[in-house]
């Protein structure tokens, strides 16, 4: 379907600008409608944001709210604003039932090395000179890690659900619109490279989660993520492996909190055999070359 565009030929850095703005407007409303939905349900006296922040109801509804307000509808009036097609322009095609097969694949082979990326990131240390600048990380890297677990604690059937909605489902629809379907294309403009595209979006997926010590293990999804865009042509699959990528860690978790399985989400998916950790890389590299060569030749790549 084509759109009237209201901002056809503008420029890399008026783009840029537009689209910040609309993120920065949508985490204001999102977060006043959070607020807004809290008094019409519990009056005024609700609003004690200390208290709010240990209500597990508020605290769902910022944490939907903002997913929606910061990342889903930015994207998508970026692109009807910029596009005459916005839904092509951000990737809604088609997906070849192979990619789908490979990308499979590659989330199960990859689950090693990416547990051993975590490993090597949490042992990072600091130069002394540096220490409040490490302590002021592991601040953040902890309080993001208890507000996870703190979600993740309701095991009832309704709060599975709601985790799978806010958790998986979002993220991995409003992150990827942004980060690869925004961001691939337009830093390829700038640099006339893909590569170079597909591992900035990574770096900057990773960075904008402010959670240092998971760093790495992210830029590198990041940067599967970004490929299997690029190399399908369908923003479709990496939201899907996304989608399985945190859907994994919340149905463990859910399973493991219920005392159905014993293992722990933390622990899942690590090896302790190098022989294991290498065929996780050499795996991956496999399914990733044959995504290579199954890629659409009318993708960015071309």
């Amino acid at each position: 379907m084509q759109f009237i565009t209201l901002f056809p030929n503008i420029s890399r850095g008026a783009k840029l600008l537009l689209l910040i703005g609309l993120m920065i407007l949508g985490a204001i409303l999102s977060v006043g409608i959070a607020y807004l939905i809290f008094i019409l349900f519990k009056g005024v006296g609700s609003l004690n944001t200390a208290e709010l922040m240990t209500d597990i109801q508020f605290v769902r509804t910022m944490q939907i709210l903002n997913q929606i307000g910061i990342f889903i509808i930015p994207t998508v009036l970026f692109a009807i604003f910029t596009e005459h097609r916005p839904a092509k322009s951000l990737g809604f095609n088609k997906i070849q039932p192979i990619h789908v097969l490979i990308s499979l694949m590659i989330i199960i082979t990859m689950s090693p090395f990416v547990g051993q990326l975590m490993e090597w990131n949490e042992a990072m240390s600091l130069p002394e000179g540096l220490k409040n600048l490490e302590d002021w990380m592991r601040d953040k890297e902890n309080s993001a890690g208890e507000l996870v677990e703190w979600m993740l604690s309701y095991t009832d059937t309704w709060s599975f659900s709601v985790n799978i909605f806010m958790i998986v489902l979002l993220p991995a629809l409003g992150e990827e619109l942004l980060f690869r379907a925004v961001l691939i294309p337009f830093m390829r403009n700038i640099f006339k490279n893909i590569h170079v595209a597909v591992w900035l979006s990574a770096i900057i997926f990773s960075a904008f989660h402010f959670q240092f010590y998971g760093f790495m293990p992210r830029m590198f999804l990041g940067i599967v993520f970004g490929y299997l865009f690029v190399w399908s042509g369908s923003i479709w699959l990496p939201i899907l492996a996304h989608f399985i990528n945190n859907g994994t860690v919340v149905v463990v978790s859910w399973l493991n909190a219920r005392n159905i399985i014993a293992q722990s989400p933390d622990g899942f998916g690590t090896v302790e055999s190098p022989f294991l950790l290498i065929s996780s890389v050499l795996l991956t590299a496999f399914f990733a070359y044959w995504l290579y060569q199954t890629r659409r030749v009318d993708t960015l790549m071309s």
